[in-house]
């Protein structure tokens, strides 16, 4: 965030220009004003925004709680170095809008954590619920396929209780990082719940779901966890439930169901393995 007073670039120029080189400037790296009262007398920074030929500036830093969000630029005439009070003044405007973003990010960083599964990083489960309801309003109008995967990792339990909840916790933190692998850019997986996953494939008809699915089951397969480099352990197996809208659903709840239910059925007849809702 860039907050500019007489200064010589356009906005969207100058922010451009600070965040591909944001840090060289010592003001949003160090946290601290800085300014120079005449740049023909003084040491001028070297600002990505371009410091005056002329005339002096000042940049106050805007913070939100402990990091450096932002600053604002003030740029001063040749002559006419700030006075005591204007540049008191620019430090309480800085304060005053530091302590808005400040609450501004507090509440990004609250809803991210609420819809975030602190353990795999992944959207959790009320993240999935609103975002697939918006996608499947919008696919269903525009005619266009969406499928939903349903992810369980086999016997996790019995992982658990052999290996130890930090090697479980190893393990879904590894599995998760292979379905973030395996989807495409647009498509999202989440945490559903324990050692349940989602992928929500918007736009994917039954070939790509089901060739989406077999890389995600092989990429399983294959996995070794690093934090357990001693222990013999067995091959890592996952059963996949399919369901493709609006065939299977033409809502988020129905769509989730019928996957679950190709999920019971992959489970039953063996694991390991992608069963798809209908087939």
């Amino acid at each position: 965030l860039i907050a500019s007073a007489a200064g010589d670039l356009p906005a969207d120029a100058a922010t451009s220009a600070l965040l591909a080189e944001a840090n060289a400037c010592p003001v949003l790296r160090n946290g601290v004003a800085l300014g120079v009262a005449e740049v023909s007398r003084g040491r001028a920074c070297r600002c990505p925004l371009g410091a005056p030929a002329t005339g002096g500036y000042r940049c106050e830093p805007l913070r939100a709680g402990e990091r450096t969000v932002g600053i604002v630029n003030v740029r001063f005439a040749p002559g006419r170095p700030a006075t005591a009070p204007e540049l008191n003044h620019l430090a309480s405007l800085a304060r005053v809008m530091s302590l808005s973003l400040g609450s501004l990010y507090a509440l990004h960083d609250a809803r991210n954590e609420a819809i975030t599964d602190p353990l795999t990083g992944l959207p959790n489960r009320r993240f999935l619920d609103g975002h697939l309801a918006t996608l499947m309003k919008g696919n269903l109008r525009e005619g266009r396929p969406l499928a939903l995967l349903m992810l369980d990792l086999d016997h996790f339990k019995r992982f658990n209780d052999a290996h130890g909840h930090p090697a479980g916790d190893a393990l879904l933190k590894a599995a998760a990082a292979v379905f973030a692998d395996c989807v495409r850019e647009g498509d999202t997986v989440a945490r559903y719940g324990g050692e349940e996953f989602t992928a929500v494939l918007p736009g994917a008809d039954r070939a790509a779901a089901l060739d989406t699915a077999e890389r995600i089951r092989n990429g399983v397969a294959a996995l070794r966890l690093d934090t357990l480099p001693d222990l013999p352990l067995p091959v890592i197996t996952l059963s996949i439930g399919l369901a493709l809208a609006p065939a299977d659903g033409r809502s988020a709840t129905a769509l989730v169901a019928t996957a679950d239910q190709a999920l019971y059925r992959a489970k039953e007849g063996g694991r390991n393995r992608v069963v798809v809702a209908g087939a």
